[in-house]
This record gives structure tokens, C-alpha cells and sequence, in this order.
């Protein structure tokens, strides 16, 4: 079973036991119903502001969405096994480095093209966050600061610091954040 297969399972899982119709949560959520369904199909991987719609709207967070017994057993995570979420730039893929759980970090691989972004828009949550590049250059903005990160650095800030990224070069950055409290 693939990993969108395995997400849109674990939402109708949920959507259901909340007794929570399609229609219902296409409202709740401001998501089409045939959006919905796709990702309940595991037909598409959703953004990741898709899944915090959808999460809200069932009144979860999106690591509840992560925590259902996926191989709950096993201490290692293949990249097979890794929940993949999709920023809406559709050019950055992060994926869940650890296995379903309730931990006190999330440890997350991100790759993001040329031209991708975390969003125009920059954001804050509780907690910190640590940042590996390990390919790639990428900026990094963290309040009114600008850093410029190329293979090999790292970064750490309180996540409570209006913070956002982009890749502005012409080859995709590979990173590893670990975000602690886990957000997604």
C-alpha cells in the first residue's frame, strides 16, 4: 500500500468514526467533494494546507493523522513507509522521517525544486525547529533576517519567529527538519 493509499484510509477512518459525511467535511473543510474522495482514494497527494483543513474540520491535529498502527512495531522507516506531504507550490515534497507515534520531536525529509516554496506568506507555531541541508542551497527567512544555506549547514530558531523558505537556484535542496513540539 502506498503512502497516499494508507493517508486517505486513515482520513475515512476518522472522517467515519466522527460520523462526518464527504459532503459534510467538503464544507467544513472549504475542499471539493471530489477533492476529498481522491485523497481518500489515495488518487493524489494532498498539500500540506489541504490536510490541516482537513484536520481541523474533523478537529484533529495533522499528527493525528500519522499516529494510526503503520507497521507500529517497527523502529526504522523505509522510505517506502514515509507519509509524503505536498506543499501547495507542488515543489516541495516532505516526508515523516519517524514512525507513527506520539513523540516529542518530528524529524521531517524535504526536497524542494527550483522555484519552490513554503510559501509566499511566512509563518509561526509553537516550539523550535533544526535544519540539515544536504544538497542544494536554500533561503532561509527567520523574522527579518535572511540566511543563505548551502550543503552542509544547519540552522536552528524558535519556530515562534515568523519564518519561511524558497529555493532559488537552479538545483533542488534536500534538508532534514526536526520540529519539536510535532506541528504536523
Amino acid at each position: 500500500m502506498s503512502a497516499e493509499e494508507w493517508l486517505g484510509k486513515e482520513i475515512r477512518r476518522i472522517r467515519k468514526a466522527r460520523n462526518v459525511s464527504l459532503k459534510e467535511l467538503a464544507s467544513l473543510s472549504g475542499l471539493t467533494f471530489g477533492y476529498i474522495a481522491q485523497i481518500e482514494r489515495g488518487e493524489v497527494s494532498p498539500s500540506i494546507s489541504s490536510l490541516r483543513r482537513i484536520a481541523s474540520a474533523l478537529h484533529i491535529t495533522l499528527q493525528d493523522l500519522f499516529r494510526a498502527e503503520q507497521n507500529s512495531n517497527s523502529r526504522v522507516v523505509t522510505p517506502a513507509m514515509r507519509p509524503r506531504l505536498k506543499a501547495d507550490s507542488n515543489r516541495v515534497v516532505q516526508q515523516l522521517l519517524s514512525p507513527p507515534g506520539l513523540w516529542k520531536m518530528q524529524p521531517m525529509w524535504t526536497e524542494v525544486e527550483p522555484g519552490g516554496t513554503s510559501g509566499d506568506e511566512p509563518y509561526t507555531h509553537e516550539g523550535e525547529e533544526f535544519g540539515i541541508l544536504l544538497q542544494g542551497e536554500l533561503t532561509v527567512w527567520i523574522g527579518d533576517e535572511t540566511c543563505e544555506m548551502r550543503a552542509g549547514d544547519s540552522i536552528y530558531f524558535p519556530s515562534t519567529l515568523p519564518h519561511r523558505f524558497a529555493n532559488n537556484s537552479t538545483e533542488k535542496a534536500v534538508m532534514v527538519w526536526v520540529i519539536t513540539p510535532p506541528s504536523w
